[in-house]
């Protein structure tokens, strides 16, 4: 925002609230582990290998959204789907992988509900 001698005023640093912080790297951290284990155990086959690399893409999203880019809960949303189709392709769907799928995407959005100042984090989201 431009004064009256035409400078800029510094705009005070967007804020969020501090539970959002947390679970955001929660998020980095869990994925990440995730990620991992499943790279390990590659012997299992294909499905393991991707669920791996989606497990990258979620850690990924969390980074995005630790960088008020909105596009990483949209990711994160595309890999929770990903997550529904990948064991009907291979005839292994359960009650907690639809349950963790559905509510995964929910429970983020409504954490980045979490006010600070009055206002939301997903209001910052770029």
């Amino acid at each position: 925002m431009e004064n009256i001698d035409n400078t800029m005023e510094p705009q005070a640093p967007q804020q969020r609230h501090g539970f959002v912080t947390f679970w955001l790297w929660f998020m980095v951290i869990a994925n990440l582990i995730t990620a991992i284990m499943s790279l390990i155990m590659y012997e299992y086959g294909w499905y393991m290998i991707v669920s791996g690399i989606l497990g990258f893409v979620n850690v990924a999203a969390a980074i995005l959204l630790l960088n008020r880019k909105q596009l990483g809960f949209w990711l994160f949303v595309a890999v929770a789907l990903l997550n529904i189709c990948l064991p009907l392709i291979i005839g292994n769907i359960s009650a907690m992988t639809l349950i963790g799928a559905i509510l995964g995407p929910i429970i983020l959005y409504l954490i980045l509900q979490l006010k600070k100042d009055g206002k939301s984090y997903w209001s910052q989201l770029q």
